[in-house]
């Protein structure tokens, strides 16, 4: 009975081109990996879409190695991009070319203080702690 083989075929993988046994086939952290020996007899991993096992997918085979990076791939480099100028507190143009409030005035605007909460100027009430009677000031 022979068993099966795999080639890698992930082009920047450094076994690329070679072939290996299949040790296991296996569906873990959501994805489906092949397991297979190396040279020097230890067991490793890689995904079968880093293999010749997977079968082509549609938007490789239509462009050709023509483009680089796929529409919703570049959706969410910009919510990573917007997600990290947030943070860092500067605005971004809007798509029609206005320009948007800063991040800081975002939150401030979805932060709506309640009537209980003290605003600038006024000091807080503390609450004593438990167990601790209140001092109240010798009139």
């Amino acid at each position: 009975m022979q068993r099966s083989q795999f080639e890698i075929t992930h082009p920047f993988h450094p076994w690329h081109g070679r072939r290996f046994e299949l040790a296991n086939e296996q569906h873990r952290w959501g994805r489906h990996w092949l397991d297979a020996h190396a040279d020097d007899g230890r067991l490793f991993s890689v995904p079968v879409e880093w293999t010749d096992r997977t079968t082509v997918d549609a938007y490789v085979a239509i462009s050709a190695g023509r483009s680089l990076f796929r529409v919703d791939e570049l959706l969410r480099l910009v919510t990573l991009i917007d997600g990290l100028t947030a943070v860092e507190g500067g605005g971004r143009a809007a798509p029609d070319g206005a320009a948007t409030a800063p991040a800081s005035a975002r939150r401030a605007n979805q932060n709506v203080r309640s009537s209980r909460t003290p605003t600038r100027g006024q000091p807080r009430r503390r609450r004593p702690r438990r167990g601790v009677k209140e001092k109240t000031p010798d009139v």
